[in-house]
């Protein structure tokens, strides 16, 4: 009996969470019959040692960028809960104009970071403003 090499874009059997040496987590689907594959569709990922597809380099690709989104997300909204949304309503009433258009600006600020050009991996992210 011969077996057959299965196709490049067959659907997963099931899918594994594992850990890579960077210690990131990493979700890897198994295709039946998986132990095969194309050498003209292989690729060696260097960022963690294992042969894989080019269609699952790219599939690794986007996840690892939609996961950089959102941990930068958390940080960001990290920085507004600490910076901004600890100014009590009397700190803010009592606030100078310009110090209120300072800690507007910087609100602002972090809530553009998604729109930054190189986010997530390059953000310049906006100083906190002086006083309270």
């Amino acid at each position: 009996m011969t077996e057959t090499m299965p196709q490049a874009n067959a659907e997963p059997l099931f899918k594994l969470i594992v850990k890579n040496p960077a210690g990131q987590l990493e979700e890897i689907q198994i295709a039946e019959g998986g132990r095969y594959f194309d050498p003209a569709a292989v690729l060696w990922d260097e960022r963690d040692g294992k042969a894989i597809t080019a269609e699952q380099a790219a599939a690794l690709d986007a996840w690892r960028l939609e996961l950089r989104k959102v941990e930068t997300r958390a940080q960001r909204n990290a920085l507004l809960r600490a910076n901004v949304d600890t100014l009590s309503a009397m700190r803010w009433d009592a606030m100078a104009p310009e110090k209120k258009t300072a800690w507007q600006a910087y609100r602002q600020a972090l809530l553009d970071v998604p729109q930054q050009p190189g986010f997530p991996d390059a953000v310049a992210w906006p100083p906190v403003p002086e006083g309270r």
